[in-house]
């Protein structure tokens, strides 16, 4: 299965290229994973930068659900 959708830059809109590529084990299966990036560089720094604080932000939210659950609440009746 090498077919491959067509990628475009989010941020500008042309067509991306393949950067660096590795591969990973997920469960038993061995997958191909490949880094595409913008060609223009001022344009993929932006892209990272934005990825950068996005995954900042997933992570926050996933310490605050997890500290929500760890809470003990506490039911006061009036």
């Amino acid at each position: 299965m090498n077919t491959q959708a067509a990628n475009t830059c989010p941020r500008c809109g042309k067509q991306r290229v393949d950067g660096k590529s590795f591969f990973e084990m997920v469960g038993p299966s061995k997958i191909k994973v490949t880094m595409t990036l913008c060609p223009d560089e001022k344009c993929q720094e932006v892209v990272d930068k934005q990825n950068e604080d996005n995954r900042i932000l997933h992570e926050s939210h996933l310490r605050v659900k997890a500290d929500s659950k760890n809470s003990k609440r506490v039911n006061i009746k009036i």
